[in-house]
């Protein structure tokens, strides 16, 4: 979702109604950081799905314990979404998390807030590719038949 939402919102910058620009946005920041949160949040919820506890993602029920990525694999993904998740998220270190102009009405979301979502597809890019390269026929949303029935 996190692809496809950009997809669509980056040519709807070009002269979409304001509406839809920030109908784009919100859903793209969510699934972002959605996956900051399942790449980067250490120590994670109890009950989160997260590559820090990568026994609960590639199981045997899952089918997917054969392509469980190496420690290395896991540590750059981790190291990613690490970084990733103290830019945008980790409120020690900043106000203007992603989550203080989604999750709540607070005054952060009166203020103009610059955010650049080619350059944070970027940074989530290697992470992402790790990932996926450990999963079988995996598709996007974009390219789900969900999408296109009728």
């Amino acid at each position: 979702m996190l692809r496809f939402t950009c997809a669509r919102m980056l040519p709807a910058w070009a002269g979409a109604r304001e509406g839809d620009v920030w109908f784009y946005l919100e859903s793209f920041l969510v699934h972002y950081r959605n996956l900051l949160e399942f790449f980067g949040k250490n120590p994670p919820n109890k009950t989160d799905l997260t590559i820090w506890r990568p026994e609960l993602i590639w199981t045997q029920e899952s089918g997917l314990d054969a392509r469980l990525p190496s420690e290395d694999e896991l540590r750059a993904m981790q190291q990613v979404g690490s970084e990733l998740w103290k830019k945008y998220e980790d409120r020690n270190n900043r106000d203007d998390t992603i989550s203080r102009y989604l999750q709540h009405c607070t005054t952060f979301r009166t203020a103009f807030k610059q955010w650049n979502p080619q350059e944070m597809m970027g940074e989530l890019h290697r992470a992402l590719e790790l990932f996926e390269s450990h999963l079988p026929e995996f598709r996007p949303a974009s390219n789900s038949d969900v999408l296109h029935k009728p």
